[in-house]
């Protein structure tokens, strides 16, 4: 869509951003879109079947256990949403620099020898170097937003394993009786059990937490594809456009033709000229 996207606007559009702006739409926005719908998408199917089957299994042994479980696990998604609209708004910002950076790289590449032939190379390195340190605040902006997502699932997944272990301890203890069906008691094979599935119980959530950068970075990247997509000013309107079935060559002639821009905007005046068939007109 891309690709056809930019066929239809043409060079006139193209010309008016950087190449190095193109190019990562192309490929850093399209890789992003890409771990997006190949890493977290089936991950966070993961993470709601996972916990459901372990509760399943728990449930039947020591309701206490479940209910911790149950309890715990809506806490990581509500601290993910919040952690994560931050994350979207910075990862936004972090693309909309690396555009910016890799297409002002790219033209003073293609330009250094007029930059060098009227002494303003030394001036757009240091606007390059500029542009870098952004850059890189944008990038650690998202990696600590990154990283704090990562406490937050460690922090309440310790406290939660943490929470059913006391709970079973006291058990073995006889300070705690109740959580096991009927006259059944809690015996080390159900805290052993409830115990070891805690953290796979956890363990999708967490990868989720992982991944959820990669859905950060999805969204910064999927917010310029779709301005891009959905520009539609930038297309002339082409109802009437007429296909003609030519089989021998022909003269062609304009008479009052105008040449409009992408806007619609006339580039020229009314031109009148005429292109004799089998002919090379050269246009300047």
């Amino acid at each position: 869509q891309i690709l056809n996207k930019i066929h239809q606007v043409g060079p006139a559009v193209i010309n008016n951003k950087p190449a190095g702006s193109w190019a990562t739409i192309m490929l850093e926005q399209v890789e992003n879109l890409h771990n997006f719908y190949a890493r977290y998408l089936p991950q966070q199917m993961l993470a709601v079947i996972v916990p459901v089957v372990i509760l399943i299994a728990v449930f039947p042994l020591n309701w206490i256990a479940g209910l911790i479980l149950m309890l715990t696990a809506p806490l990581v998604p509500v601290f993910m949403i919040l952690v994560g609209i931050a994350a979207a708004e910075s990862s936004q910002k972090n693309m909309a620099t690396l555009a910016h950076l890799s297409g002002q790289f790219l033209d003073r590449l293609r330009g250094l020898e007029t930059l060098r032939l009227f002494h303003r190379a030394k001036e757009q390195t240091s606007h390059i170097e500029n542009t870098t340190e952004h850059y890189r605040r944008t990038t650690m902006d998202v990696l600590k937003i990154a990283f704090l997502s990562s406490a937050v699932l460690e922090f309440f997944t310790s406290i939660s394993i943490a929470i059913m272990a006391v709970y079973f301890g006291f058990s073995f203890l006889g300070q705690i009786e109740f959580g096991a069906y009927g006259s059944t008691s809690i015996t080390l094979f159900i805290g052993f059990f409830c115990l070891i599935l805690a953290p796979e119980f956890y363990q999708p959530l967490r990868d989720l937490g992982t991944y959820y950068h990669d859905r950060a970075a999805a969204i910064g990247a999927a917010d310029a594809i779709v301005d891009f997509l959905e520009q539609d000013c930038l297309i002339l309107q082409s109802e009437q456009k007429q296909t003609l079935e030519i089989n021998n060559a022909v003269d062609i002639q304009a008479e009052n033709l105008i040449v409009l821009s992408p806007q619609g905007h006339p580039l020229t005046e009314p031109l009148n000229f005429t292109l004799p068939a089998r002919s090379y007109t050269t246009l300047v």
